[in-house]
């Protein structure tokens, strides 16, 4: 599938719903099934003080991380896209999934406040 192609199939799934959880849970299940490579597709949510596991699909995870903590904590803390290639090469990796070789982790904004990765 093409990304183009991808965009439009989420946008008309996800632009219909207005639950944040099965909007999240929809998006997650579309982006693990787009996509062979992926063995993990989820989201933390930001609870004022922490990370906490939401809706995915793969192996079970960490169900909370603290902020600064790993590559999603980071993602959080900073507010900017972390990409990892190699998470065993990375300091401050969280091995919440041994099969986990990289990571993007995308922050969440939504008006001006964190809600997630």
């Amino acid at each position: 599938m093409k990304y183009k192609e991808l965009l439009q199939s989420a946008e008309g799934l996800l632009s219909v719903q207005p639950n944040q959880i099965a909007l999240l849970a929809n998006a997650s299940a579309f982006l693990m099934s787009s996509f062979d490579q992926l063995n993990w597709v989820g989201f933390y949510l930001y609870d004022g003080k922490r990370l906490n596991v939401g809706p995915f699909q793969g192996n079970v995870a960490c169900a909370t991380i603290e902020i600064g903590k790993g590559v999603c904590g980071e993602a959080a803390e900073t507010r900017k896209t972390r990409i990892v290639d190699d998470v065993l090469n990375y300091d401050n990796h969280i091995a919440c999934d041994s099969n986990s070789r990289s990571e993007v982790v995308i922050p969440i904004i939504l008006n001006g406040n964190l809600f997630g990765v």
